[in-house]
């Protein structure tokens, strides 16, 4: 996945948040939260899982695992646009609204 991959809503709070650089909902202990989860993601690759909704035109919304998601997501930083991330990996729990 890349950013690209998540809902309007999602993306946008992902830039708020300038993906965990600025706390601009004031989440308590956002910044260690952060840095552990960087951390985690840099040493290991991955994520704990997340939760996410898989709408009926294919994006996800976020649900649960901002910090995760935000942390793995910038393994695909490549410089550029958003769409043009490199994909990683996202361990995930996903429901999927199409089915219900």
């Amino acid at each position: 996945m890349n950013p690209e991959d998540f809902d309007e809503n999602t993306i946008n709070a992902f830039l708020e948040r300038d993906f965990g650089n600025v706390d601009s909902y004031l989440v308590p202990n956002d910044v260690e939260r952060m840095s552990t989860q960087k951390q985690l993601a840099k040493s290991t690759g991955t994520n704990e899982p997340i939760i996410v909704l898989k709408n009926p035109n294919g994006k996800y919304e976020l649900i649960e695992g901002w910090h995760r998601t935000m942390s793995i997501l910038l393994l695909g930083d490549n410089g550029e646009d958003l769409k043009n991330w490199n994909k990683v990996k996202i361990r995930a729990f996903v429901k999927d609204l199409k089915k219900y």
